[in-house]
């Protein structure tokens, strides 16, 4: 197989930060731009999901694998009543997989192929990528280890977090579910996110299309920021109210730790979000299985 080209996580940030894309092997992928945020949003919860949680069966295998199997297996993973994995994740992290590189999702069965076990149509072998640039055509086969640097990748070009599989599963599931019954409940979409970044902004919405999400989020950030670092400020300035440990919002051009202020992740956000938008739950017919 070739050998990949070498890169670093600094590389990574600066291409979420450019646009531009970054190699491994010979394929290029680029980060996503707020045109991809629906796709990124139906299928980020494919992309982190937490190993650990899943059961033994899949658990001992690595996410490609486990991924892999559950689709073959054709049915959602549920454990304590909680479906921890869907029987479409492999489907979607190849939707971002595809959408990275720029292969539009209609040319995914001629772009993508499996190579399996021929006694075991459950064990991933590698898969075939073929992507199409302006001058040239890319084929690379990538194996397990491949995949899960290119999860990794993804989600750094897309300010995603994924998870620390050495903490305590039940722990982090019971603080996640904390912070989401906490607070008021908000009628999440896409359109009142975009219109009020670009009404900020003074752009129409069509304007932040290109923009890459990395920086959309860091832009809704910051405007964030600044509404809570004033509404903040201007209560504690007026003796309207008072903050036993000083305002939890004092600048305008920084956050507090997270663990200091009680605001709403970018992260957090998206899993709210997640399952807002259907994706369907079958492979895309006659999508190319390679035995030998």
């Amino acid at each position: 197989m070739t050998q990949s080209y070498q890169y670093t996580n600094a590389d990574i940030m600066r291409s979420a930060k450019s646009g531009e894309p970054i190699r491994f092997k010979t394929l290029y992928l680029y980060p996503l731009t707020v045109n991809d945020y629906e796709l990124l949003w139906s299928c980020e919860s494919a992309l982190t999901i937490r190993m650990a949680t899943l059961p033994v069966t899949y658990a001992t295998m690595r996410y490609p694998e486990a991924l892999f199997a559950i689709a073959i297996d054709g049915k959602d993973v549920v454990v304590n009543g909680d479906v921890v994995a869907r029987a479409n994740d492999w489907l979607r992290f190849l939707m971002l997989l595809c959408a990275s590189l720029r292969i539009p999702i209609e040319q995914m069965r001629n772009a993508i192929g499996f190579n399996v076990d021929k006694n075991d149509k459950r064990r991933l072998g590698f898969v075939t990528v073929k992507q199409f640039m302006e001058t040239s055509e890319n084929l690379e086969a990538l194996d397990v280890s491949d995949l899960i640097s290119l999860r990794e990748i993804i989600a750094m070009l897309n300010g995603r977090k994924l998870p620390d599989e050495s903490e305590n599963a039940e722990l982090a599931q019971a603080d996640i579910d904390i912070r989401s019954q906490s607070g008021i409940r908000l009628d999440i979409n896409l359109d009142s996110l975009l219109a009020s970044v670009a009404r900020d902004q003074r752009v129409r919405i069509k304007d932040l299309l290109p923009w890459t999400i990395y920086e959309f989020e860091l832009i809704r950030s910051a405007i964030e920021r600044e509404r809570r670092f004033t509404v903040y400020g201007i209560g504690e300035n007026s003796g309207m109210v008072k903050f036993p440990k000083g305002n939890p919002f004092p600048s305008i051009f920084f956050d507090k730790p997270a663990e200091s202020a009680s605001v709403i992740s970018a992260s957090e956000l998206t899993s709210r979000i997640n399952g807002a938008v259907q994706v369907t739950d079958k492979l895309p017919e006659n999508l190319p299985l390679i035995t030998k």
